[in-house]
């Protein structure tokens, strides 16, 4: 069954914002939404505000909120907006392959009939 994905989108967060204020649980909230209560345990989390000067301003702020996750999608964005952080992303990927030679290259071998075992040894 194929899944379906959607961010979170402000309209949402506002009534996130406005339920919580009045006092409703997550759980409830996850089910006015139609979403999964992790999901909005997560938002609630990531998204909180603390402040430690003025106390009486934490809390969850939908617009704020909705602007931090905009910037947290456009980081990951990276690759597509840098062309030299994709061509250093592909050489570095590309120095990782395992090199065909040790334990795997000669297991290999075996099962192909190119070395023979004798006496517990790969001759």
């Amino acid at each position: 069954m194929k899944r379906t994905y959607s961010h979170i989108d402000l309209n949402e967060r506002r009534k996130i914002a406005r339920w919580r204020l009045s006092g409703l649980s997550v759980e409830m909230i996850a089910e006015k939404l139609g979403r999964h209560r992790s999901t909005i345990f997560r938002e609630i989390k990531r998204n909180l505000f603390i402040d430690t000067a003025v106390p009486d301003l934490n809390g969850y702020y939908c617009v704020t909120e909705h602007d931090m996750a905009r910037e947290r999608r456009a980081k990951l964005r990276k690759l597509a907006r840098f062309s030299h952080v994709r061509q250093l992303s592909r050489s570095v990927r590309s120095s990782c392959q395992r090199p065909r030679s040790g334990p795997t290259a000669r297991r290999t071998a075996i099962s192909r009939g190119g070395a023979s075992r004798v006496g517990g040894r790969i001759s």
